[in-house]
């Protein structure tokens, strides 16, 4: 069985992810990455990623 084609099928009829559940240790990572010292890329990216697991 070919999983390429299983998965470009499934993503054709399934869409995409709506919302992110964290563990509470990827909160924390998260939210270490977000106040660390880096790229403004980076802490915007990981600010998104808390928001939508917390249903912002």
């Amino acid at each position: 069985m070919n999983t390429e084609n299983v998965s470009t099928a499934a993503t054709q009829y399934m869409g995409a992810i709506l919302r992110v559940f964290l563990t509470q240790k990827q909160d924390k990572n998260l939210e270490k990455l977000r106040t660390a010292d880096g790229s403004q890329q980076v802490k915007y990216a990981a600010l998104v990623v808390r928001l939508n697991a917390h249903g912002w």
